[in-house]
């Protein structure tokens, strides 16, 4: 009698410890864009999505406190119709000043991030075995990778403060009109998002609607779109969202997540 009675016990303490522990895998699919304006050109979001594994700590019957982690991909294009730029170095015994114009520029981003969410949810039963949740708090994005694709036709000029005098069509000095296209990596910043989520809770498997907002501006850097050095002659060519064209990037994602709860 005794030895079940202890048995007891401890199935009831291992039943309200696990009751107390969730494990969660989930997918996630949508918006998931880099949000920015430009000073001449159109930009567009676009649709990504992604994988996570979640903890959540059931603290009372209704709320609840998760955290985990994340990767998403994010998605973003745009277009300038027309572009120029300049900027002026010493080349060694003069200034030179270094003219570039864009025509038809696109160019694709995308970002691999992973995201670290802290998320407070209450919950509410409305039936057997179904209930609603909402969720709200913060995420904490660490860019893994960035880059993009870009193609256009670019004029390149250069300009002698001394003599006065505009080059062109030197193309051993790439001073020349010809069409571009570029694959290359481009760096952004940490984030930190404002996240919030509601749905529906049917045994073990979550559907909601979330939304991810950036708080912060994510340019890392400013550089030219074309950089220009002459000894030795070189061209690098930088994304759009490097470069004086664009004044604050943040991330934004919205769309329907799928969870599954193993505990």
């Amino acid at each position: 009698m005794k030895k079940s009675f202890i048995f007891f016990l401890l199935s009831l303490s291992c039943s309200l410890l696990w009751a107390q522990h969730e494990l969660l895998l989930y997918g996630q699919g949508g918006l998931f864009s880099l949000n920015y304006d430009l000073k001449d050109g159109t930009h567009k979001q676009d649709i990504g999505g992604g994988i996570g594994l979640g903890y959540v700590y059931n603290f009372t019957s209704h709320w609840s406190l998760g955290t985990g982690v994340e990767a998403n991909i994010y998605r973003s294009n745009c277009t300038l119709p027309a572009m120029k730029g300049s900027y002026t170095f010493n080349e060694g015994y003069e200034m030179f000043n270094f003219r570039y114009e864009a025509l038809d520029y696109k160019e694709q981003q995308q970002l691999y991030a992973l995201n670290i969410p802290l998320m407070l949810t209450y919950g509410l039963p409305i039936g057997q075995n179904l209930s609603f949740y909402f969720s709200g708090g913060l995420k904490f994005g660490i860019p893994l990778w960035a880059k993009y694709s870009s193609s256009g036709t670019f004029t390149t000029k250069g300009y002698y403060y001394y003599e006065n005098q505009e080059y062109e069509d030197i193309p051993e000095f790439e001073l020349r009109h010809q069409s571009v296209q570029v694959d290359d990596s481009f760096s952004l910043g940490l984030s930190y998002q404002l996240s919030m989520e509601l749905g529906l809770k049917v045994r073990v498997i979550y559907i909601g609607l979330y939304c991810d907002y950036g708080l912060n501006n994510i340019q890392k850097t400013i550089t030219p779109v074309m950089q220009y050095t002459m000894n030795p002659v070189t061209v690098k060519y930088n994304s759009i969202l490097n470069s004086d064209q664009v004044s604050k990037i943040s991330s934004i994602a919205a769309g329907i997540r799928l969870k599954f709860s193993f505990l």
